[in-house]
């Protein structure tokens, strides 16, 4: 284990670590593992504990893990020369890299998604968002990983490559949420990781359906229950309900909706109903409908004005809204619990009476062991990533250092292109920050402490930005240059909680872009 080192002590980081990889997958796994090697190193600490506590002994893992590597290998060959990559820059052994990301157990309930378009937005354009729900904490440490492969399309992945929220250069976002398999053929023997389809269907897809005829004609879902939710600039999107055995695909309109769709982790299709958990399993898992149709709720309440700053309130929301008149369709099955129909304060008393708010069956989820670890919101005509790196409730957050705002990448047709938009995006931020203060007539310690840290977040910035340009090896090179888009993004969500409203998503100050004033 000498090799596993890390500081266990080291908190994450306030927003995400940004992290660029361009040319192969192997050249792209290698930049990956010597740029976030901490990061690494805990999701392969995390993923090893889990492995050796599923298997008693690794040893024994590793007897089983060769059928699962014949399996990726023959599907996605280009994911099994990203992991060797990465276990040689983060110089770890390529067996514990298999052995950590290869997720030997099934997930449980998890995440949301939302895509709208058309007459459902303000501007007529696709929209897209997601939280990410663990019980984990390693996406803390997962930074946003926005790559070029030499073979695909440029993409940006939330958090490290394989996870739940990507988008790419022609506007397709893919998305992901755990979903059901009650049945005994929902579940395959041996099975991919989960979301590895969205990563590979960025790189080589430019619509959502070349992307949904590639899941199901090449049978990229994972050996379990997941819903695949795929959009694109050009307002078409879908969802896979995926189980080992079958697939259904889902429109807008199929159950009433219109110019927009949602995942949580149920199956709507009713050829995928009976996948759906029931009895004591579903009572154990019933969150899934209310977050469900508290987002329907929040969407349809701005539906016509829908925007960035719409999605994320439906996604942050922290009450929760029962829909009785679909609890049977929707097979939901609570826990004791009150409620009534309608919207519901997330209210709990303790044993003493004291109440508390505590996210259960509200969108944003953070009860005591599983909290919305990130959330993400894409902007794919423009080809905007907005990421969180905790909780937008920055005192449910584990996330000790979060801000509990977004900061935000725009995928532009190089590295250097992408640095220079999050510095001025920082800089947007800072003005905006310093002129709502300016404005108040008042000193306040707090807003200015924030301020100047994202002053000074800009300045690191530059400089790490000045180095990297004059830096000849390309790998030290796009180090420099992730430290530094890493420093500019810390510096907009820093600049945000100057602001009057600390919350709203980046882009009123578009107008400073578009012609500068000097």
């Amino acid at each position: 284990m000498q090799n596993h080192i890390f500081n266990p002590a080291r908190l994450p980081e306030p927003s995400k670590q940004v992290v660029f990889t361009s040319g192969s997958w192997y050249e792209m796994g290698r930049q990956y593992g010597k740029q976030a090697e901490h990061g690494v190193k805990v999701k392969t600490a995390a993923g090893m504990a889990a492995v050796i506590t599923k298997y008693k002994t690794k040893s024994h893992a590793l007897e089983c893990l060769d059928v699962y590597l014949e399996l990726l290998k023959r599907k996605a060959p280009s994911v099994f020369e990203l992991w060797n990559g990465i276990a040689d820059g983060a110089g770890l052994s390529r067996e514990d890299i298999y052995l950590a990301y290869m997720n030997f157990s099934r997930l449980d309930e998890r995440c949301s998604n939302i895509s709208a378009w058309g007459q459902a937005t303000a501007s007529g354009g696709m929209i897209c968002g997601m939280n990410c729900d663990e019980h984990e904490t390693v996406n803390y440490f997962a930074p946003v990983v926005a790559a070029w492969p030499e073979d695909g399309y440029a993409f940006i992945s939330a958090s490290a490559f394989t996870c739940n929220c990507v988008m790419n250069e022609k506007g397709l976002v893919l998305m992901a949420s755990c979903g059901v398999d009650a049945r005994e053929e929902d579940l395959a023997a041996v099975g991919l990781p989960n979301c590895l389809s969205l990563m590979l269907c960025a790189a080589d897809c430019e619509t959502t359906e070349e992307a949904r005829d590639k899941i199901i004609r090449e049978g990229l879902g994972p050996g379990s229950g997941e819903n695949i939710h795929i959009a694109d600039a050009k307002g078409h999107a879908v969802v896979i309900e995926h189980t080992a055995s079958y697939d259904a695909v889902r429109h807008s309109g199929d159950h009433g909706e219109k110019d927009y769709l949602l995942a949580t982790n149920f199956f709507l299709s009713p050829q995928m109903k009976a996948a759906n958990l029931k009895g004591d399993a579903a009572k154990k898992r019933d969150s899934s409908q209310p977050r469900y149709w508290s987002e329907e709720q929040m969407l349809l309440s701005a539906w016509g004005k829908l925007d960035l700053d719409a999605v994320n309130k439906a996604l942050g929301c922290s009450d929760f809204y029962i829909d009785t008149a679909r609890m049977e369709s929707h097979m939901w099955e609570p826990s004791t619990r009150e409620f009534t129909s309608g919207w519901n304060r997330e209210i709990w008393k303790n044993s003493q009476g004291s109440e508390y708010q505590l996210g259960a069956w509200s969108p944003e989820i953070h009860v005591p062991f599983a909290k919305c670890v990130f959330s993400a919101l894409m902007d794919p005509v423009n080809k905007d990533f907005y990421i969180t790196n905790g909780c937008r409730d920055t005192l449910m957050s584990v996330n000790p250092n979060t801000t509990g705002n977004f900061m935000c990448l725009h995928l532009c047709n190089s590295v250097v292109d992408t640095v220079k938009r999050a510095s001025e995006d920082a800089q947007i931020q800072i003005f905006l920050g310093a002129r709502d203060m300016a404005r108040s007539n008042k000193k306040d310690g707090e807003r200015l402490k924030h301020l100047n840290g994202a002053k000074a977040a800009f300045l690191e910035g530059v400089n790490l930005m000045n180095l990297a340009v004059c830096e000849e090896n390309r790998l030290e090179q796009l180090d420099l240059f992730g430290k530094s888009a890493t420093a500019f993004c810390r510096a907009q969500c820093y600049g945000q909680l100057a602001l009057d409203e600390s919350g709203r998503i980046f882009g009123n100050g578009d107008c400073y872009k578009k012609k500068k004033t000097f």
